[in-house]
């Protein structure tokens, strides 16, 4: 059974959490309970009713922020740098790094052809003779 709150700590523990908020811009439920030492019960019954007032704002997967604006900021220069990370790699060309291409892996190739392998191989084909000689 979870703690009783009185209404002093209920509101500090509101104030506390959307202090939190302002200060890092964005949180996660379990950063929250980490940091006000508080259980994800309360942490999520308590910004119900944050939400609800409109002091934050949540988005499921996402985390808790100060307003839906705070979040598409956050979610525009979160794009914005998984575009940054990806332009480099395509201009690499043939010297950089290629795609995967299952058919030209030489080290699953030279794996496959092992000894080792082929035991293991004929184990799991139910060729059992052939891995006890």
């Amino acid at each position: 059974m979870g703690a009783i709150y009185t209404e002093e700590q209920r509101e500090r523990l509101q104030r506390h959490i959307v202090d939190l908020v302002r200060k890092n811009g964005r949180m996660t439920m379990p950063q929250l309970a980490s940091a006000t030492y508080a259980s994800h019960d309360s942490i999520r019954r308590y910004l119900k009713m944050l939400v609800s007032q409109g002091e934050v704002y949540v988005v499921s997967g996402k985390g808790i922020f100060l307003s839906e604006r705070v979040y598409r900021e956050w979610l525009a220069s979160s794009a914005r740098k998984a575009r940054v990370i990806r332009k480099p790699a395509q201009k690499q060309g043939k010297a950089g790094a290629q795609p995967y291409d299952r058919h030209q892996n030489i080290i699953c190739r030279e794996c496959r052809k092992s000894e080792v392998m082929k035991r293991v191989l004929a184990f799991y084909q139910g060729n059992f003779q052939e891995v006890m000689l």
